[in-house]
């Protein structure tokens, strides 16, 4: 694996999954039921969206070395899934967020 993908590949697989509860003074809450937590989670989710279109943008640019058709349709294809799940990522924060009525 090329250095540059590896070291990419090794920032990735150390980060660590928000925990899914939080600890409060008096008891332990779900995150999800948690004031912000929706952003919070959209956000986490937004940002590892984000390093898999970058690393799959990094290999089929083939800065550190070639790829096969195979490869390249297959990045296209992780390239093209990770972009729509950001959309419907956004969609749905979109969603959430109540209106102000006037």
């Amino acid at each position: 694996m090329p250095k540059s993908v590896a070291g990419a590949h090794e920032s990735v697989l150390s980060m660590q999954a928000l925990p899914l509860t939080r600890k409060t003074s008096r008891k332990t809450t779900s995150a999800v039921s948690t004031p912000g937590s929706r952003a919070d989670i959209a956000h986490v989710v937004h940002n590892e969206l984000n390093i898999i279109i970058g690393i799959a943008e990094l290999l089929l640019d083939e800065i550190n070395g070639r790829i096969n058709e195979e490869q390249r349709s297959s990045l296209t294809e992780i390239l093209t899934s990770a972009r729509r799940l950001l959309v419907l990522l956004d969609s749905l924060v979109e969603a959430s967020v109540p209106s102000r009525q006037e």
